[in-house]
């Protein structure tokens, strides 16, 4: 579960910032920058056996910080095991996050910027024999 939670996250650093102005409530759907340096506060995970809901909750989950460079770089950082630490380039489209690690690994999410709070969102479906298996994590994180 860590190492989803890991993969899960550093989709996340492959963010690009997009700017806009908060004055009011007609503003609030538009996103803030993601510039700068972030935490997580909580994940939320779901997984799905052939159709069927075998797991889902909500976890505390603050071991790990993101920064985001205007230059289009990221590191990351998972505080309980410095050995996951990573960083790289990362783009973004839309509501489309794509990041890639200088150790050459490319995860895609979708993610939503305000001023305090960063969201995303990653979905994984695998088989295994006649098992097919869902993933959705969702990962919130706070600017610090």
């Amino acid at each position: 579960m860590k190492k989803q939670i890991l993969v899960a996250g550093l989709a996340l650093v492959s963010l690009v910032s997009f700017n806009a102005c908060k004055k009011d409530k007609k503003d609030d759907k538009k996103s803030a920058s993601i510039v700068g340096t972030w935490q997580s506060k909580t994940i939320y995970s779901k997984e799905v056996k052939n159709g069927t809901t075998t797991s889902e909750g909500t976890e505390n989950y603050t071991d790990f910080l993101a920064t985001f460079n205007s230059d289009g770089t990221f590191t990351s950082k998972d505080l309980s095991d410095s050995s996951d630490n990573t960083s790289g380039t990362y783009t973004y489209s839309g509501t489309q996050l794509i990041t890639k690690s200088t150790d050459g690994d490319i995860d895609t999410s979708n993610v939503t910027v305000s001023e305090t709070e960063l969201i995303m969102t990653e979905s994984d479906s695998y088989t295994s024999g006649s098992d097919k298996y869902d993933y959705t994590y969702k990962l919130t994180f706070g600017r610090k």
